[in-house]
């Protein structure tokens, strides 16, 4: 358990359900996946993730050239989680254009991308409890994972959070039904 995590976690016990224990007491694995550094509430979702999950994971979305794993590393760093291994997603086209962390100092280069199968079909069969795999952002990660090793999605339980309704042709509001049915 991490130093601050017990000070942090002491009014939620007991736990009121089995995911939140596996969770916040080490027993499951979390992929966090987000597109850091385009909207601010990402990075405290990290910082808040990073002081309370002790086993996570990060896997950056809509990429742009390692840029976004290099603000994830830098930002786990800063809040004592140097740990906590960051994983560079799949770069995808207009992925510059939703980065606003130009000029900041993001630290090292996060090494090239990798296979993100390999890294999810490890992460998938060490332990017994499915991998919990929390979006906010593109599920391209999760896509790619999903096409070329379909067997794995029945070791990983997924959450997301994501959409864009700006009345663009990305999401048309009147059809959000194949999101979230009525």
């Amino acid at each position: 358990m991490l130093a601050n995590q017990s000070s942090l976690l002491s009014h939620q016990r007991p736990f009121t359900s089995r995911l939140a224990a596996s969770v916040f007491t080490g027993a499951r694995t979390v992929v966090l996946d987000n597109d850091f550094g385009f909207d601010a509430d990402a990075s405290v979702m990290l910082a808040a993730a990073a002081m309370l999950i002790p086993k996570l994971v990060v896997v950056t979305g809509d990429e742009c050239g390692g840029r976004r794993a290099q603000l994830a590393r830098r930002l786990l760093d800063l809040v004592g989680r140097s740990d906590v291994p960051v994983w560079r997603g799949l770069d995808v086209p207009g992925g510059h254009d939703r980065f606003v962390g130009d000029g900041l100092d993001l630290g090292p280069e996060v090494p090239a991308p990798v296979d993100l199968v390999a890294v999810a079909r490890d992460l998938c069969g060490a332990s017994e409890e499915p991998l919990l795999w929390l979006g906010c952002g593109p599920m391209t990660n999760l896509a790619e994972i999903a096409t070329r090793a379909p067997e794995l999605t029945d070791h990983m339980d997924v959450t997301w959070m994501g959409g864009w309704l700006d009345g663009t042709g990305y999401r048309d509001p009147s059809r959000a039904s194949h999101i979230v049915p009525a």
